[in-house]
């Protein structure tokens, strides 16, 4: 499998820097569980939330959450913790001041995210109560509380990953007088100010991506091309965005296929990858789709037996080659191209991740279960990998620096 990470170089510079805000581990560490929600929960006098896809989401189509991702979800999360460890070690930044965090997992889903989201909604209720805004009292009188106050203190929320997850929440946060930051959600929609005032984000819209894939359309001079999107606020602005600026670049998109990865079955992936193989002359597909739907695409794709017949350009949220670990995609993925953003290293996070332990689910609830699935043990062996080292190999193969 070859797949060239490009950052938007053609003419194009898309950087980012991973807006990453965190936790020491010296703070006092409070619950990380409301009912069978999960939390990651340090105290600090200011408190950030985030909202990261620690988890995939499921695929019964319902709430449920997948597999743990480490890329995409602990990674993010630590960088979270490790940066607002280091903010609180330097005395010049915030001075008498310690910053704390409440993360909730996302897993990915637009729905479940939102749930969420919800309670940051309820801390921001029950800290207009305590401030004297009107609302609702106890039977005593007093000031109503959601869980004793701890949320009372978020200023600001980080995340989420994901367009569709991002759009969802920041719907239901632009109510409340709180910027929410996303570090990866790229659709135009969320530019607009009239309906998120105070959302920002670290990266650029996908208007940037669209005209980076084709540019490289362009310089290989693939002008008749295929196309498929995500039935999502991702897909569907990438594709509307790709077929605006198109005829800039002289670039013919044929047979566009909208797919959905809650709906759509094995079945109807394959008949996408039949309709593109029989019926067109292409021999380039554009895939501006999630993640999860880009792997079920294919998977069909070897399924149908189209081979190396077809060279895949993928949106910036391609699989790595974990995801792809265990699939038979290869020859289906030779000479794949995917667009990516440019990132820069954040100094010292390496040493700080290869150099955590199995105590570290003190501050993450969730590392446990990372631990497990890294290092392939069971519930019975982890606890006698505490002290080992995590590797971060990994990371470093698919990190992108910028030039």
């Amino acid at each position: 499998m070859v797949i060239f990470r490009l950052g938007f170089a053609i003419r194009l510079l898309w950087t980012t820097n991973l807006l990453a805000v965190g936790v020491s581990s010296n703070v006092q560490r409070t619950n990380t569980r409301h009912g069978d929600v999960w939390y990651a929960n340090v105290t600090g006098d200011l408190l950030l939330g985030g909202l990261f896809p620690v988890h995939r989401k499921g695929n019964d189509g319902n709430n449920s959450c997948g597999e743990i991702q480490t890329e995409d979800g602990i990674q993010p999360l630590e960088a979270m913790l490790y940066t607002i460890e280091r903010v609180n070690e330097d005395p010049r930044i915030l001075a008498g001041v310690r910053l704390g965090a409440l993360a909730f997992d996302t897993c990915d889903n637009p729905t479940y995210a939102l749930q969420q989201a919800f309670y940051f909604v309820k801390g921001f209720m029950a800290r207009g109560n305590r401030l004297g805004e009107e609302g609702y009292r106890c039977e005593d009188r007093s000031v109503a509380k959601f869980l004793d106050g701890e949320l009372d203190g978020v200023v600001a929320v980080l995340g989420a990953q994901s367009s569709s997850v991002t759009i969802q929440v920041a719907s239901v946060l632009a109510l409340f007088p709180v910027p929410q930051i996303s570090y990866m959600a790229t659709s135009p929609f969320l530019s607009s100010k009239e309906r998120f005032p105070r959302f920002f984000r670290t990266v650029p819209s996908d208007v940037n991506q669209a005209r980076a894939m084709l540019e490289i359309l362009r310089e290989f001079k693939w002008s008749y091309v295929s196309v498929v999107y995500t039935d999502s606020e991702y897909g569907d602005h990438g594709y509307e965005t790709l077929t605006l600026l198109a005829s800039e670049y002289s670039i013919c998109f044929s047979a566009p296929h909208r797919i959905s990865d809650d709906r759509f079955t094995e079945e109807d992936y394959d008949h996408v990858i039949r309709t593109i193989a029989e019926k067109t002359d292409v021999r380039v597909v554009v895939l501006f789709a999630e993640k999860s739907a880009t792997l079920r695409v294919l998977e069909a794709a070897r399924r149908v037996g189209v081979g190396s017949r077809f060279v895949w350009l993928g949106s910036d949220s391609w699989p790595d080659r974990r995801d792809a670990e265990g699939t038979e995609d290869t020859i289906v993925l030779e000479g794949a191209l995917a667009v990516q953003p440019l990132y820069a290293p954040l100094s010292g996070f390496d040493e700080y991740f290869t150099g955590l332990t199995l105590d570290h689910e003190r501050n993450n609830p969730w590392f446990r279960e990372f631990w497990r699935i890294y290092h392939g043990c069971t519930d019975d062996e982890t606890d006698d990998k505490v002290a080992g080292k995590v590797s971060l190999s990994f990371v470093v193969d698919f990190e992108v620096k910028k030039n």
